[in-house]
């Protein structure tokens, strides 16, 4: 099962630290407490702490680490976002080569480990975070795409037990502003997947000054 928090060597070293511009980030951008943020084990690294982190090192000045709690996984927001090779905007990085994982933070866990129990999957630990934060059981993927690799489903998908559950899908409101079909597909094929995985799911769309509703 995959537990937010840190395990990792650089993570006991930083245990806590939070660069200022990172932590307005959370509490300003995202509504995130230091009592959500210190159990989730989130830690500032400075750049010269990146390529040991990633296997590389980015053109950024630092980067925010959420740990996943299962083989020293993580990914990292950087510091200032960048211009990838084919001009897309890079807010996220995670080690290379590495699969994408499941973020389930702390509080989701008993959802997540309880046959039948329901809980939702948002897109980014933030807002993971910030559900958990507001009593709800939320987990993450890291992007539309990130529960897949190389065209086949992520191995995290299997280490929990869907059948019957309900699971409210909560993608990022630019799924539905923005014209890339891309980002509708990997939506819908993702609950076609927990469908077939026996799961009850609904799309919930979350549009920018709008209350929660479902499709």
């Amino acid at each position: 099962m995959v537990i937010a928090g840190a395990t990792n060597e650089e993570g006991s070293k930083n245990r806590f630290r939070i660069f200022p511009e990172h932590w307005r980030d959370l509490s300003e951008g995202s509504g995130l407490t230091k009592k959500i943020v210190r159990e989730a084990g989130l830690f500032s690294v400075e750049q010269s702490e990146i390529k040991n982190l990633l296997g590389w090192l980015p053109p950024v000045q630092s980067a925010l680490v959420f740990p996943y709690g299962c083989a020293n996984f993580i990914r990292l927001k950087v510091f200032p976002p960048f211009k990838d090779h084919e001009g897309k905007t890079v807010k996220y990085l995670q080690p290379k080569d590495s699969s994408p994982r499941l973020y389930i933070p702390t509080y989701a866990r008993k959802a997540v480990e309880t046959p039948g129990h329901a809980f939702f999957i948002t897109e980014g630990e933030k807002k993971a975070l910030a559900a958990c934060q507001r009593g709800l059981y939320c987990i993450a993927i890291g992007g539309v795409w990130n529960w897949m690799r190389n065209g086949q489903p992520i191995k995290d998908l299997d280490s929990i037990d869907w059948t019957g559950r309900y699971i409210g899908v909560v993608p990022d409101s630019d799924v539905w502003e923005s014209k890339k079909s891309d980002l509708f597909h990997g939506v819908y094929a993702f609950g076609k997947e927990l469908v077939k995985r026996g799961a009850r799911c609904d799309l919930i769309i979350v549009q920018k000054g709008a209350t929660l509703c479902k499709k």
